[in-house]
């Protein structure tokens, strides 16, 4: 029983400062941390035909995320198998808006609908480090045709800033060629200050 005491007051600021229930985290952290990227699909024109679907399906994440919260560990073994159950099934719906988005990213850079480009790109489904490079390519060729805003114009400036900065390489290769340059020409004017001695030496007298 004191044990217990003792494990209570640590259980319970664990789950007061957990943004996800810490059982089945894995799978669960994926659902959970995507649920308000996939709200965000509700306001664009292309998924009304999903918006229904949409908020079933958050409703149905937010009540297996307080299920998730309730098990304090997996060994009460009916309710962790319910639980998990419940997340696969959600997995699969969260995986079908990821590659929804994806899709339509897609599909965006080829009709160049810059707008639903932008705002696909910002809620956070796309995966861009796979596509960065499609991008930026898609910018520098468009770039006259509309200003970057959003994730596309943080991706943008990165680019633009990595290419100012010379690298800490080139920045000691530059360091290094700057001494080579000042040793040559200390070289020099030694040289031409013994050259002119030596002629003054061997200049006649009168």
């Amino acid at each position: 029983m004191k044990k217990l005491a003792l494990l209570l007051p640590s259980l319970l600021i664990t789950l007061l400062f957990a943004s996800n229930p810490p059982i089945f985290s894995t799978l669960g952290d994926r659902i959970y941390d995507n649920a308000s990227k996939i709200e965000k699909l509700k306001k664009f024109k292309v998924y009304a035909p999903f918006k229904e679907k949409i908020e079933r399906y958050l409703h149905d994440v937010n009540t297996t995320k307080q299920l998730g919260f309730s098990l304090e560990n997996a060994t009460h073994e009916k309710s962790a198998r319910l639980y998990l159950k419940k997340l696969r099934e959600l997995a699969k719906t969260n995986d079908f808006f990821v590659r929804s988005a994806n899709a339509v990213c897609k599909k965006a850079l080829i009709t160049k609908d810059y707008e639903l480009l932008m705002d696909i790109l910002d809620t956070g489904l796309v995966d861009i480090k796979h596509n960065k490079a499609v991008l930026l390519k898609f910018y520098a060729a468009n770039k006259d045709a509309f200003t970057p805003r959003g994730v596309l114009r943080k991706i943008v400036q990165e680019d633009a800033s990595k290419k100012s900065v010379p690298s800490e390489r080139d920045a000691k290769t530059k360091h290094e060629e700057e001494n080579i340059r000042n040793l040559r020409e200390k070289d020099r004017i030694y040289q031409e200050k013994l050259q002119n001695k030596l002629e003054k030496d061997i200049k006649p007298k009168s």
